[in-house]
This record gives structure tokens, sequence and C-alpha cells, in this order.
């Protein structure tokens, strides 16, 4: 069995990136905050506590790749897109639509 063969293709591209350090603490602030809830975190949730992060971080610059983001609520959203994009989370809408965002299983192993 193959690691590549059932991991996404973009999976590692964020950690070989030129913001690898922010998204790196950015999988743990999100892990740290779900890992006592088996059943996923509600968007909101992960959107304040990276916000924290951003505030807390305030020297820290972090570009996309076409402008720079400066609003810390702005950049926990684009850290939701990207990890979503690249396959380390995925989102659910529950019975009361209200999104919860989920790590997949490969990502946490």
């Amino acid at each position: 069995m193959n690691l590549f063969d059932f991991l996404p293709a973009k999976f590692f591209s964020i950690l070989s990136s030129s913001n690898k350090d922010i998204y790196a603490d950015c999988i743990f602030v999100i892990y740290k905050t779900s890992s006592n809830i088996s059943y996923g975190v509600k968007r909101e949730l992960i959107i304040d506590v990276l916000t924290d992060y951003f505030n807390d971080s305030s020297d820290v610059t972090f570009m996309d790749e076409k402008e720079v983001i400066s609003d810390a609520r702005d950049k926990a959203s684009f850290i939701i897109r990207k990890f979503e994009e690249c396959g380390w989370i995925y989102r659910v809408d529950d019975n009361n639509y209200v999104e919860e965002i989920n790590f997949h299983d490969y990502a946490i192993a």
C-alpha cells in the first residue's frame, strides 16, 4: 500500500509553501480545538480560534498567492478554505444548518 494512493494530491502542498509555519500552527490550533469533540466543531468556533491566533501573532505576515491578507478574520477564513482544498478538513451541515468542520481520518493519523 502506497501512502500517496489515498492522500489527496495537494495534501502536503501547504507544508511546502512560503506560509508553511503558519499553516502548521493553524493545523495544531484546529486539532487542539477539535481533539475533545468527535463529531466536529462549529465553523464559527474555528474562525474565532484562528482569529485569536492571528491577532496574537500580529507580527506574522501572511500572504496568499495573489495578495496580502491583513484582517485576522479573513486570514482565518482563508485558512479554512485552503485546508479544505488540500484535503485536510471537510465541512458538514448539521440539521440546524450550522456548518461543522472535521479532519479527514488520514489527516488525524
